[in-house]
């Protein structure tokens, strides 16, 4: 009975036009204008001709004790200068002296943790000892800078040997951390080299807790000593389980390759009955990682160890491995969920295979990815598994692949992988909305003073609520709506195209966005500049409706300023409702649109938006009639 015909669009406000072609780019910081001028990056978004990456390999030795928690280590750092600059000083993250006592952070660190920090015990550059004291030895919260005895020229290395040693945490989960008094996954442990990019130069970023990490690639080679009892999980893939594992483990591993059912490698039972080590009190394991810019490892002798394979489409076999204890019930399906990752962001998310040979999810405290390998706490619920699961492996493509700053730009790969995993997380739970969370915590957070873009670097952000909101939850809300601006095909494309052009390499927020208008053909900065470098905030409301001759009319308004799609719902008399959508792009050149209907049955109200789009004030989406009084 009802005749819906068609609905045109009107976009208004000359001013609103006026700005947007005085300010047609994204915004630049001038670090960037510097590296666009300089060729090492262009204004497509691909790395430019010039660009260069300094490199740092690692050879570490080290044992760990856990009865003292004590770790010593001896490494030696290959360091290649691919810059075009001569390096006189060095940078070293000591990222453990977040437990130093003294050390600004922004998380809390149990008093039974807090030590003197690192000790580093002697330095050599090229086999000469370093005078470990100012003024060419200085040490600043989670960073030492020093000085080279020669400089280091464009194009040459030097070897930078370290003996160090350290206590581990007890009681303080903060992405590393003891579980059950045995069992403990090491990260923050080895002193590291800080990137020297192609924009900033040395990072001399703190570790402060909040924020993440922003590391060089290199290989990994890592000799470690524990306990004779001890099964060890780490980045990288083992490279002696000859001389560690007894012909039953060796058999199981044998069996799990290519299969993707979940294989039992060492059981509990298995664990306790002395079958899955080969005898000894003391055990050296051996680990090796290519082109990763991390390591760290979990270790316990109590912890059941499944392994199931993922085959991907290059003919590559994944393995991937579950390490946790027997009250982790969630545990028996982390395998497999693992596997399901790995294949789906490998195909249909990313179209970016999973570059390394294995991943193992690590059965710890909260959530947090390595190379390799995730530190992930057990949940009660199915959905919290699939969650973090899926979560801290797809990580791997932010920041693993594309190694972003992690630290400046926490919201890159945290807003990214926020949003893409939930298209895995939708196989297991089609009837659950997977945005819902953090798009109604957005708006509820959306236009407040602590509401920040992303301009701000996320290193700069004290306040953990507002930090965990700007790289989480706007920016998932941001990263979910640009399909929807740039079209879908074109965002899949934009995704792909990033990934395998700066694979292993230091891309910028700015390099996304401006591959993302390469892509879509045209320039996206009336979307990315409201979402990520103005003051604002996605309110739609209805402001008027018109109805008569057949029509109805609807103006709409974006009072906040950003820019999401606009979702109506028509309700009629008789129970008919038709929805309707315009896309991001209805916003380009305006901050009002006019919907026409043409309709012929009797109105009883409209309503604007949808969970998965967010609205700082809802209380304005709604229209009924007015009742004429009789």
């Amino acid at each position: 009975m009802k005749k819906i015909l068609l609905f045109s669009l009107i976009g208004v406000c000359s001013l609103s036009m006026s700005i947007q072609a005085q300010n047609p780019e994204i915004y630049l910081p001038r670090e960037y204008k510097r590296a666009l001028k300089n060729k090492t990056r262009t204004e497509t978004g691909a790395p430019g001709e010039k660009y260069f990456q300094n490199r740092a390999d690692y050879l570490i030795g080290a044992s760990f004790d856990p009865q003292t928690r004590i770790l010593i280590g001896t490494e030696t750092i290959t360091y290649s200068n691919n810059s075009p600059d001569t390096l006189k000083n060095m940078v070293l993250n000591i990222d453990h002296d977040i437990f130093r006592a003294g050390t600004n952070r922004v998380y809390e660190v149990d008093a039974t943790d807090l030590t003197s920090g690192v000790e580093i015990i002697g330095v050599k550059v090229n086999g000469e000892e370093l005078i470990l004291a100012p003024p060419l030895w200085n040490r600043d919260g989670t960073l030492v800078y020093f000085r080279l005895p020669k400089p280091l020229p464009p194009q040459k290395s030097l070897d930078l040997e370290i003996i160090w040693n350290l206590t581990h945490p007890l009681k303080t989960q903060m992405r590393t951390g003891t579980y059950d008094s045995l069992s403990f996954f090491i990260a923050y442990w080895f002193p590291r080299i800080a990137v020297y990019d192609d924009v900033f130069g040395w990072d001399y970023t703190q570790h402060l807790g909040s924020g993440e990490f922003y590391n060089d690639f290199g290989n990994f080679d890592v000799h470690m000593t524990i306990p004779g009892d001890y099964l060890m999980w780490a980045t990288g893939e083992l490279q002696n389980g000859k001389e560690l594992l007894t012909e039953q483990t060796t058999e199981r591993l044998k069996a799990a390759a290519g299969n993707r059912e979940t294989t039992a490698i060492a059981t509990f039972d298995d664990l306790k009955q002395h079958k899955v080590l080969i005898p000894g009190k003391l055990k050296k394991w051996n680990f090796k990682a290519e082109n990763v810019t991390d390591f760290a490892f979990g270790i316990s002798p109590v912890y059941q160890w499944d392994q199931a394979a993922v085959k991907l489409k290059d003919g590559r076999t994944v393995m991937v491995d579950a390490a946790y204890p027997e009250k982790a019930e969630d545990f028996k399906e982390v395998a497999a969920i693992g596997a399901k990752t790995i294949e789906m962001m490998s195909d249909e998310i990313t179209g970016v295979a999973y570059p390394f040979p294995c991943m193992t999810v690590f059965c710890g405290h909260g959530g947090m990815e390595f190379p390799m390998i995730v530190n992930d706490g057990p949940g009660e619920e199915r959905t919290f598994t699939v969650f973090v699961t899926s979560h801290e492996i797809s990580h791997t493509w932010f920041p693993f692949i594309a190694g972003l700053n992690e630290t400046r730009y926490g919201w890159m790969d945290e807003g990214l992988i926020t949003f893409l995993p939930k298209k895995i997380e939708e196989t297991y739970f089609p009837e659950i909305n997977p945005h819902r969370n953090y798009m109604r915590s957005y708006a509820r957070a959306a236009g407040r003073e602590d509401d920040l873009n992303m301009s701000i670097p996320s290193n700069s952000i004290a306040n953990t609520d507002a930090y965990r909101q700007n790289v989480y939850g706007r920016a998932a809300a941001a990263f979910y709506h640009l399909g929807d601006a740039m079209g879908d095909v074109n965002f899949k494309s934009a995704i792909k195209t990033f990934l395998e052009e700066w694979a292993f390499k230091h891309p910028s927020p700015y390099d996304f966005m401006n591959t993302c208008s390469r892509i879509a053909g045209e320039d996206l900065s009336w979307y990315f500049n409201p979402w990520f470098y103005e003051t604002g905030y996605p309110d739609l409301s209805i402001d008027k409706v018109e109805t008569g001759n057949e029509k109805v009319s609807v103006t709409i308004v974006n009072k906040g300023n950003v820019p999401v799609p606009v979702y109506l719902i028509f309700k009629y008399d008789d129970g008919t409702v038709v929805d309707y959508k315009m896309p991001s792009v209805t916003w380009k050149d305006g901050p009002e649109t006019i919907v026409v209907l043409e309709d012929t049955g009797n109105l009883t109200g409209i309503e604007l938006g949808e969970e998965n789009i967010p609205d700082a004030f809802p209380k304005d989406n709604s229209w009924k009639p007015v009742k004429s009084e009789k």
